[in-house]
């Protein structure tokens, strides 16, 4: 279930939407507020999954409160709701911190579509928003250089991204660190985001896609929650898809610096599910290969194989010991 708080100052619009999101089987409304201010107390006290806020509103707007928010609860993904397509307000939006910007024209079908996106660590914009966006501003540009011209994408990275994206069933992790290595500015990730995304509509379960939009918010934007749904995403499909056993673990080598907590029970799963036909020590040699054999992923899972053969040795033993118990009763 997907919890939202819904922030307008028109309380005719804060009931329709409520009504409309309502009726949707995994949404829930767990408050509505009416300033920026109430939209601040909200998110502290309730933590949403998903913030919807308007962007004009008294005492406090919406750009001010989604910084204030998003600067302390990056958990939270911020959808801002307005009556403007300018250029300018979309821009003061994202720098902010929202992760999506939808007109409020927008059908309750695709506001309830976004809601699931961004919760899902999506970008989400309205309808041609994106496209007006990157053609006039540089979106993630800071305030040091407001004056400073988007850096046009180069050809070698629209080229390695072709490459990456034209084949959804490989995991070429080379080419996609040679790929962030060479993007060094914020609008070079701009772009190569919007590719992604692009990408991710029609492909949902591209891993490559999924992998390198966690390592781009990571390197650019490092917001926890929401590199890790990439990451996340990225690792369930690679599983599914029956990719190559190490292409998880460079996975969860990058998630690892995200979230351990998380990552080591991914980590935990891959060595429960190692098919008994194959030694354990392909495993730990592929997870030194890719984190180092002295590393803490290695360590914590070594440790842990070496409780549950522990275990597994404890009652084998046991199951003997009954076993000579009944023998010396009947002898």
């Amino acid at each position: 279930m997907i919890r939202v708080v819904i922030v307008d100052d028109q309380k005719v619009v804060t009931q329709g939407l409520k009504v409309l999101l309502e009726a949707e089987p995994d949404i829930e409304i767990i408050g509505t507020g009416s300033n920026g201010q109430e939209a601040i107390d909200l998110a502290t006290e309730l933590l949403p999954d998903v913030l919807l806020i308007d962007q004009h509103m008294p005492i406090m707007d919406g750009v001010q409160a989604t910084q204030a928010i998003a600067s302390q609860f990056p958990q939270i993904a911020i959808l801002l709701l307005s009556g403007s397509d300018r250029e300018s307000h979309i821009a003061d939006a994202l720098r902010a911190g929202a992760k999506g910007y939808l007109l409020k024209s927008t059908s309750a079908e695709d506001l309830a579509n976004s809601i699931r996106s961004v919760d899902r660590g999506y970008s989400q914009m309205g309808p041609g928003l994106l496209e007006k966006l990157l053609a006039n501003i540089n979106p993630l540009q800071t305030s040091a250089s407001p004056t400073a011209p988007p850096r046009p994408q180069s050809p070698l990275l629209s080229s390695d991204l072709s490459r990456i994206l034209s084949l959804p069933s490989q995991f070429d992790a080379d080419l996609m660190m040679r790929l962030l290595d060479a993007t060094h500015e914020a609008s070079e990730a701009a772009a190569l985001m919007a590719q992604l995304e692009q990408q991710l509509q029609q492909q949902p379960t591209h891993v490559s896609a999924l992998y390198l939009s966690g390592q781009l918010i990571c390197k650019f934007q490092p917001r926890d929650r929401r590199a890790m749904n990439y990451f996340r995403l990225a690792f369930t499909h690679a599983q599914s898809q029956r990719f190559s056993p190490t292409i998880p673990l460079q996975i969860c080598r990058a998630a690892w610096a995200v979230n351990a907590e998380e990552t080591l029970s991914w980590l935990t799963g891959i060595l429960n599910s190692w098919p008994t036909d194959r030694p354990n020590r392909i495993l730990f040699d592929s997870m030194s290969q890719v984190f180092g054999a002295t590393s803490e992923p290695c360590r914590w899972l070594r440790a842990i194989w070496e409780m549950q053969h522990l275990n597994l040795l404890c009652e084998q033993a046991n199951t003997l010991k009954s076993k000579l118990r009944v023998l010396d009763a009947s002898a």
